[in-house]
């Protein structure tokens, strides 16, 4: 019977985990929330804010920004771009990350996350 085959193959395929990228994409700035659903970046972010004499909290981690560059055995590098006063944005696929500070205007960031997707014109 073809029909039992044709069912048990549908159902193997809809079970079967989508493929997702497993390293950050050159150039690119990521938030540290999204590193560490990307990959195994969690020991990269820890020596990278320990290099910077930040705390080892769940808040720097999540909410810091990293900039990706090229690694070896294609995983990227990690480097640390800035510390997020309010909260670190995804800025979607694609485009960088960013973050949302105090130290420039809440509508200026807006624009910046705008800027990077080409949304708005300057």
């Amino acid at each position: 019977m073809i029909f039992p085959r044709i069912w048990s193959l549908a159902v193997e395929l809809a079970l079967r985990p989508f493929p997702r990228a497993t390293s950050c994409e050159p150039g690119l700035n990521y938030c540290g929330f999204n590193l560490l659903q990307l990959g195994p970046y969690a020991a990269d972010i820890n020596a990278t804010l320990a290099a910077q004499d930040l705390p080892l909290s769940r808040w720097n981690m999540h909410e810091t920004l990293f900039r990706c560059e090229e690694g070896r055995k294609g995983k990227g590098a990690v480097l640390f771009a800035e510390s997020c006063e309010i909260e670190c944005r995804d800025g979607g696929a694609g485009y960088s990350d960013w973050c949302l500070n105090y130290t420039r205007g809440i509508a200026e960031e807006l624009q910046l996350g705008f800027l990077d997707r080409g949304v708005l014109d300057v």
